[in-house]
């Protein structure tokens, strides 16, 4: 899962650290609340990463890291709701994705710059 386009072909690249998240996810999400909810979350995702890829400027940056945006997908917009922060960086014809951290996690412990 090296990169993929999304629908208007803008591009979505992931680092290796923010594909075995992503398949972490997938299978953690399963296990804890079933396999169709699994599936509904992942696309979920795969939709911010496309609406991301086309309006880079959606997340905001990462103070103190240059270059990185942060933007917190939820999939449930309640306050107290979880979700994961998507960091990523700006690329030609679309975006990087560095992490995809749980918001319950201290992001700034997980980047290695």
């Amino acid at each position: 899962m090296a990169e993929h386009d999304c629908r208007n072909g803008a591009l979505i690249d992931f680092s290796p650290a923010a594909a075995a998240e992503f398949t972490a996810i997938d299978k953690t999400t399963a296990r804890m609340w079933g396999k169709i909810q699994a599936e509904r979350y992942m696309a979920f995702l795969d939709n911010i990463f496309a609406e991301l890829a086309n309006d880079p400027h959606l997340g905001k940056p990462a103070t103190g890291h240059p270059g990185i945006r942060i933007y917190i997908a939820k999939f449930r917009k309640r306050r107290n709701a979880h979700g994961h922060r998507i960091l990523y960086r700006q690329i030609d014809g679309g975006i990087r994705i560095i992490r995809i951290l749980h918001t319950a996690m201290h992001w700034p412990d997980h980047l290695g710059d």
